[in-house]
């Protein structure tokens, strides 16, 4: 199924006696949410793209990587379903 608006959440640990705290941030990847995932690159410090090893790079994949870009948010990818 696809997302079909914004999740957030957190997530707080405790590394070598400091504590770190992260706000997660689920946004649709589909085209016709494509402002709401423009509104949530506005305050993101970095991203994670999830991309599919099955299907490829799709479009929307695309336009939200020029999205990330255009906002200079850091960025990595990370590429699931590679076992199939």
């Amino acid at each position: 199924g696809i997302t079909i608006a914004s999740a957030a959440t957190y997530c707080s640990w405790k590394s070598m006696g400091v504590d770190h705290h992260m706000n997660l941030i689920d946004t649709p990847g589909h085209v016709d949410f494509t402002i709401e995932v423009e509104r949530s690159l506005r305050v993101l410090d970095g991203a994670v793209m999830i991309c599919c090893g099955v299907g490829g790079v799709q479009s929307q994949t695309v336009t939200v990587d020029r999205q990330m870009k255009r906002y200079e948010v850091p960025r990595i990818v990370f590429i699931n379903k590679m076992d199939r």
